[in-house]
Formats: structure tokens, C-alpha cells, sequence
């Protein structure tokens, strides 16, 4: 199915689209440690008899056979919190972004597009958007009419330059994560019995299931001493995040949030034990590395450096 009338985008600032932290790749989320909370969302995708979605879908995620035939595997870094918060920690006092002006997360600059679908196929992604109230309440989409703001879609293509080359940048990043560490990730969680298809179990199509970030980080630390030495002082963070999240909970009071506030709380405990790993057993200094993984922390990586 498809939507091939032309749609326009007017960011109104109002935050509606910033109600939950975004997906974030994982340079950004150590970039951002003392920010967002991080998982690793694990999510069943079907491309179904769509050629375009499928061959996009196979430099972002892994193949895997589904109950109902083939469907592919996406492992992306997430912010994860309480859904009592009701918005993305990064909203400043007035309800702005806090991280507008200091590296904020692609996903954000490509809203209210979706990095997973083909640019054919963005005008249906606007189509759902539309009949979701919070974004018709939000007025930034709309059927754009002549003379009126210039196009974001027409004839089933993303025509604004800025959105066209926001949503290649991140296409991009998060193919850098596949290859730096999201195969490695899938190797581990396939070498452990059944953890893919018990995450998978659990959650639908367009969901996701949050585990904590200790596979990622296991794979990153092994590239170089750089990511090692990064990912010790994330997981720091990290721990420090989570105490202070969960100090908040608590004083919330709501009976919701003990399900995560038990999970979270693991997680630190396995965050500790994988942070004094990762000091008692230094890696050898690997240079011919370094090139790599400063590349990657500071952004996209080029193709000529992403590891085979």
C-alpha cells in the first residue's frame, strides 16, 4: 500500500513527538551517557513481498526465520525510562531540546520520517501518522497543498534536501553499528541458547523488547583499547543514571513504575560487575585499530574503515 499524495512538515516546537527517549546509534548514546538511560531493542521486522523494505532492511538488521517465514532482526540502541515521566529526559525547563545545538540524536532530525522505511514508502508512514491524534493535534503534518509550505513527499519521495540527506546520515550510522558490533551482539545472543527467540516471543511486530546494553558493550570493548576505555567510563555513568532515576521513581510514588525500577536495578548490578571486568582485564593496545574507533565515537564512519 501506498500514499502518494505530497505532505508538508512545520515543526511547531510543541514536544508532543518528544514524549519518550529516541533511538539513539551507540556513538550517540555514549556521546549522551549522562542523558539517556540505554537498551538494546530487539525487534521483529517483516518485509512481507516488499523487495524495496526487505533489501533496505537487510543493511540494517539480520535475517532470521519467523513463524510466519522470513523477517529480519533489528538491534538498535533505545533511551529507555518510566513511561510516568512522559517525556524524553533531553527537554529542557521550557520544554525545548537541551541537546539542539550539541549533537543531537539523528533520529530526532529525521521525525517525523522512519529510517526503516524505503523513501517510497514515507508518505504512508505520514499517512499512520496522521491518524494518530497526538500528531493531528500537533498540526506540523499536512497534505500540502499548491502555493502552500514547500513539499516534504511528493510523488512518493522525500524532495526536502534536508530530510533526504538527514535520513541517508542515519541510515548510515546505524549500518555502522551493524557492522562494528551488532553482529557480534546477534552471535552472542544466538550462541545463548534460545535469548533471540524468548526476546522475540514476547514481543509484536513494530515493537520491541529492552535488554540491558552489557552485549554491545562486550563486543565494543574488544575492538580497541579507545572503546574499552569508553565503554568503562559509560558504564560509570550509566550506573550513576540509573541510581538517580530511580531516586525519582520512588519519590513518584506510583505503582506502575516497580517493574522498572526492579529492572533498572538489575541492570546497575550487571553494570558494575561488567565495569570492574573490563578494568581487572585490560586489553593490549591494538593502534591499528584506533583510526576505527575514534572514526566511529566522533560520527558515521566511512565504508573504507567499517571492520569486514
Amino acid at each position: 500500500m501506498q500514499d502518494d499524495a505530497p505532505f508538508s512538515f512545520h515543526c511547531t516546537a510543541c514536544g508532543k513527538c518528544c514524549n519518550s527517549p529516541p533511538r539513539l546509534t551507540l556513538p550517540e548514546l555514549l556521546h549522551h551517557q549522562d542523558v539517556f538511560i540505554g537498551c538494546l531493542a530487539i525487534s521483529r521486522l517483516a518485509a512481507g513481498a516488499d523487495a524495496q523494505r526487505a533489501a533496505l532492511l537487510d543493511t540494517l538488521a539480520f535475517r532470521a526465520p519467523g513463524p510466519g517465514g522470513a523477517t529480519h532482526i533489528a538491534i538498535v540502541p533505545q533511551g529507555y525510562g518510566y513511561d510516568s515521566a512522559q517525556s524524553c529526559p533531553a527537554l529542557a525547563g521550557a520544554g525545548l531540546c537541551a541537546l539542539h545545538e550539541h549533537r543531537k540524536p539523528m533520529q530526532c532530525g529525521v521525525v517525523p520520517l522512519d529510517p526503516l522505511a524505503p523513501d517510497p514508502q514515507q508518505g504512508l508512514v505520514l499517512s499512520e501518522r496522521l491518524q494518530d491524534g497526538a500528531w493531528l493535534e500537533a498540526g506540523c503534518i499536512g497534505h500540502a497543498a499548491a502555493g502552500a509550505r514547500a513539499p516534504l513527499i511528493a510523488s512518493m519521495q522525500v524532495v526536502d534536501p534536508v530530510f533526504a540527506s538527514a535520513l541517508q546520515a542515519q541510515r548510515g550510522a546505524m549500518a555502522a553499528d551493524l557492522r562494528m558490533w551488532g553482529r557480534g551482539v546477534f552471535d552472542l545472543l544466538r550462541a545463548d541458547g534460545t535469548a533471540i527467540d524468548s526476546a522475540l516471543s514476547r514481543v509484536p511486530l513494530g515493537g520491541f523488547v529492552a535488554l540491558p546494553m552489557v552485549p554491545a558493550l562486550l563486543v565494543l570493548a574488544g575492538i580497541s583499547e579507545i572503546l574499552r576505555q569508553a565503554c568503562i567510563t559509560f558504564l560509570k555513568a550509566q550506573v550513576h543514571l540509573i541510581d538517580v532515576s530511580v531516586r525519582q521513581a520512588v519519590l513518584r510514588r506510583q505503582r506502575d513504575d516497580r517493574p522498572m525500577t526492579e529492572r533498572l536495578r538489575a541492570w546497575a548490578v550487571s553494570y558494575r560487575g561488567l565495569h570492574a571486568m573490563l578494568i581487572e582485564a585490560p586489553l593490549p593496545e591494538r593502534p591499528e585499530s584506533d583510526v576505527v574507533a575514534r572514526a566511529y565515537l566522533e560520527g558515521p564512519l566511512s565504508p573504507v574503515l567499517l571492520p569486514a
